[in-house]
């Protein structure tokens, strides 16, 4: 059988690689013969310890070193399938060659199940609480793997009633910037990170582990016909700003952090968003914010004349 086309093809396909490939054309030869279901089962074997292995490899459970040494337990075992084959042996005379399938096919599977336990364990340490990791259980909103990612801090309340100031930050922000710029705006609840303010550094750790663009935090005083609120906010980017607004504004780098107490929602979520607009060199979108604030400061008075001069 030395000849046969099968053979010659698969040969020729394990040759190039393409061990999916040759595993096909095989099987599908040993079932339409029919006259060796010992070689059939072993075949069945090898396809699905190859499946499993592509997938662990797809999913980044394995690595290309560890695959590599998979494929080639499931050559090994198609090799000897084929050197049964052109050797052209019964089933009866076949003992030697099916204990070396065994041996390949028992080395391969208690392989993959101890790579499988070793992900399991390195799975359970990724989750482990790390007492020098302040976020290690941490457990951050689903962002969108598009966009301007933004996070928004669950407010401490210093007094007075209830108030959660950070959903009207988040709507406002999601009502200001839409159709204009991508933005996913979530709330982290205070329960996940202690509920106490955090520090700039802190808070933008906590963006960055988050993968957020820009965290928002902060604390509100409601009183019974007004609410203060203490607004702060940080970009994650190690270098800001880049691009156009870097060359337009000599103090722009002061956005990168800032903080501000403000009664009215609407203008807080404007400087806000003046500053997202700067970050992505929106500067048509900057000037347009600026201009809604009704009592900007002089750095925003600055920054208008700025944009009126371009």
């Amino acid at each position: 059988m030395n000849n046969h086309p099968v053979i010659d093809s698969v040969q020729e396909l394990l040759s190039l690689g393409d061990t999916g490939q040759a595993l096909q054309v095989l099987l599908s030869y040993l079932e339409k013969e029919g006259n060796r279901p010992d070689l059939l089962r072993t075949l069945r074997v090898v396809e699905s310890g190859y499946h499993a292995t592509r997938q662990q490899e797809i999913k980044g459970i394995l690595d290309f070193s560890q695959a590599k040494r998979e494929y080639a337990q499931a050559n090994d075992a198609l090799l000897a399938v084929l050197d049964d084959l052109i050797r052209g042996r019964s089933q009866s005379s076949g003992n030697l060659r099916n204990r070396r399938l065994n041996w390949i096919l028992g080395g391969g599977i208690f392989m993959l199940l101890c790579l499988l336990a070793g992900w399991w364990y390195s799975q359970r340490l990724k989750v482990s609480p790390n007492p020098e990791d302040p976020f290690a259980n941490l457990e951050c909103p689903k962002f969108r793997p598009e966009g301007i990612k933004v996070l928004v801090l669950e407010f401490q309340k210093l007094g007075g009633n209830d108030s959660k100031p950070e959903f009207g930050i988040q709507t406002r922000i999601r009502d200001l910037t839409d159709q204009k710029m991508d933005t996913d705006v979530r709330i982290l609840p205070a329960t996940a990170f202690g509920g106490e303010t955090p520090g700039t550094r802190e808070a933008t750790n906590l963006g960055k582990h988050c993968q957020a663009n820009l965290v928002i935090w902060g604390q509100y005083d409601q009183g019974k016909d007004s609410i203060e609120v203490d607004i702060r906010y940080a970009f994650t980017d190690p270098v800001w700003p880049p691009g156009t607004a870097l060359q337009t504004f000599k103090n722009v780098t002061e956005l990168k952090t800032d903080q501000m107490k403000i009664s009215d929602l609407d203008e807080a979520v404007l400087r806000l968003c003046t500053a997202l607009a700067l970050h992505e060199n929106r500067m048509d979108l900057a000037e347009k914010w600026l201009n809604r604030i009704k009592a900007p400061n002089v750095r925003e008075r600055g920054w208008k004349e700025i944009l009126e001069k371009r």
